[in-house]
């Protein structure tokens, strides 16, 4: 699997250069305000002040254009879409070519499904669990970049309730590695709400919580 996932790609780059998640949205978000040709220069520099991506102005609510929760989004594999804008922006505030993301893959699925050879039943997420389920198919697609790129293996996403295995085996059938994952506590650690140590080993689970800390 040579892709990579773009929140992999950034989230990977930020740490490289020892950049927090929130000091990056806070660049991207002031890339973002300064390039709006719709805003005024009074507007820019009111919204260079404050953190909110909303401010009112003149009684009017006026957006700056860039959400407050778009990077961990992207990082976490639940945005499905990142615009050319968007990762130029990222590119740009982490000091590299602004053409660094551009045609990186944003969505998990579109690189477990070519690489998984089996998806067992269909795989269903309630909307209460739908943010941990995204997030556990980024750690599979972000497991199988990791551990097995160049290597040819059979693949399968087995979904049984709550449980969810990434099931990775030889061509010819013998069990490599068995991944499993359970939405109710991943989406606890995916809020913060147990600590990642509890959890797994892995200290790059992605979780919505990464924007809040250093």
């Amino acid at each position: 699997m040579a892709e990579e996932l773009l929140g992999h790609v950034v989230r990977r780059d930020r740490k490289r250069l020892g950049i927090s998640q929130r000091e990056l949205q806070r660049r991207v978000r002031e890339l973002a305000i300064k390039s709006n040709d719709r805003l005024s220069d009074q507007i820019k520099s009111e919204f260079l002040k404050v953190e909110s991506s909303f401010i009112k102005i003149d009684d009017k609510w006026v957006w700056s254009g860039i959400a407050g929760s778009f990077l961990s989004n992207i990082e976490r594999g639940v945005s499905k879409i990142a615009t050319e804008r968007e990762r130029r922006f990222l590119a740009e505030a982490l000091g590299f070519e602004t053409s660094r993301y551009i045609g990186i893959e944003v969505d998990p699925m579109h690189l477990l499904v070519p690489a998984v050879n089996i998806i067992e039943r269909s795989i269903v997420f309630e909307p209460e669990d739908k943010q941990a389920g995204v997030s556990i198919l980024s750690y599979f697609a972000e497991i199988l970049n990791k551990q097995y790129t160049g290597v040819h293996v059979k693949t399968a996403i087995i979904q049984e309730g709550s449980k969810v295995t990434l099931r990775i085996e030889t061509p010819d059938g013998q069990l490599l590695n068995e991944v499993e994952r359970t939405l109710r506590d991943y989406g606890m650690v995916v809020m913060g709400q147990i600590p990642i140590e509890k959890f797994t080993a892995d200290k790059d689970l992605p979780r919505c919580d990464q924007g809040l800390r250093p």
